[in-house]
């Protein structure tokens, strides 16, 4: 909500919004299957399982919403 109100009242673009989310889903995927994995030696199951809750919906907004 943070990244939406930035990106349309300070820099007065709905660009920004897509750059933010492109940006939280590649972060996101980092943290996962990189950090995670390494750090916590976290299953890949449980990787997969939270970016799919997490990106998901990301990805259905930006593929209805991208024009």
């Amino acid at each position: 909500m943070v990244a939406a109100y930035l990106s349309q009242s300070l820099l007065d673009s709905t660009r920004a919004l897509y750059a933010f989310l492109a940006a939280a889903v590649f972060l996101i995927s980092f943290q996962e299957f990189y950090l995670h994995r390494r750090m916590y030696r976290q299953l890949w199951r449980k990787g997969i399982i939270d970016w799919l809750a997490w990106c998901v919906p990301i990805g259905v907004y930006l593929f209805t919403n991208f024009r």
